[in-house]
């Protein structure tokens, strides 16, 4: 977090009396001590996020409780404010109830109006919504297959991966070049660092800057989805998700954000901030 000056944030009156000025006739000077900075902008934004989502998703089984778990959210907490009645539009509460005999236990989301004329009666089950989510990011992480049969299946094409190899043989051509360039090596280092943030899309310094589409492309493999923990999945998941419509103990529907858009410009939307 860098330090701020403020100045002229009060004027004294012809009476003697100090009042506060509109905060646009406030002189600010951002950034004034670089060197004695607590945190960076990456950290800053990520603290914000977390506080931003507590506050709106607070409820039952929200936190991790479990020590032998690293994570602090629990396994589907991501799923708070995302699940919606299909019926009725209203969101989703969640709950849980014991097996029969009391080993295991089964986490559900209902619809709020179920007890107030909504036909959506049936509570759905946490752990089908997750599945059948990735399933739906699955298919949209490939291009469409041609219906027409072929003598070979045709492998879907990928273009992370692909995107991934070009920089990767450009590294390796630019590599090849001899003698030392100073516009070269700032390309070598460039295409490095591009590199870098492709193959870790879920990092958290790269993640903001990455499209809808570009998380969905990545997450091109059944393993990936399911080895996010629980507090990768709350930084990623609402990234992707708009909505999830459940019925009667099924999913209806995911919809997702828009494909184009990065984290930074959804969040600025969505605080009515201009990117």
């Amino acid at each position: 977090m860098y330090i701020r000056r403020v100045y002229g944030k009060r004027k004294q009156l012809s009476d003697g009396r100090r009042v506060e000025l509109p905060r646009e006739q406030w002189q600010v000077i951002e950034n004034t001590h670089p060197d004695e900075r607590l945190i960076t902008d990456t950290e800053a934004a990520k603290i914000q996020r977390i506080l931003a989502f507590n506050r709106t998703h607070h409820g039952y089984h929200l936190y991790n409780h479990d020590p032998s778990q690293n994570s602090a959210y629990s396994q589907f907490a991501y799923q708070r404010g995302l699940v919606y009645c299909d019926q009725c539009g209203q969101r989703c509460s969640a709950t849980s109830r014991h097996s029969k005999d009391g080993q295991t236990i089964y986490y559900y989301y209902y619809c709020k109006n179920r007890l107030r004329g909504c036909p959506n009666g049936k509570g759905t089950r946490r752990d089908l919504i997750e599945s059948t989510l990735i399933e739906h990011l699955l298919r949209q992480s490939v291009e469409p297959i041609d219906e027409q049969p072929a003598v070979e299946p045709i492998p879907a094409s990928n273009p992370y991966q692909e995107k991934l190899a070009r920089l990767e043989v450009k590294l390796k051509q630019l590599e090849e070049i001899d003698g030392f360039d100073s516009d070269i090596e700032e390309l070598k280092a460039k295409t490095r660092k591009e590199i870098e943030r492709v193959s870790n899309p879920f990092n958290p310094e790269t993640l903001p800057h990455q499209t809808v589409q570009e998380l969905i492309e990545v997450g091109n493999g059944l393993l990936l989805w399911h080895a996010l923990s629980a507090d990768e999945k709350v930084e990623v998941y609402p990234r992707l998700i708009e909505r999830i419509t459940i019925n009667n103990g099924g999913v209806v529907d995911v919809s997702l954000k828009r494909p184009d858009a990065t984290a930074l410009e959804i969040e600025a939307l969505e605080s009515g901030r201009v990117v």
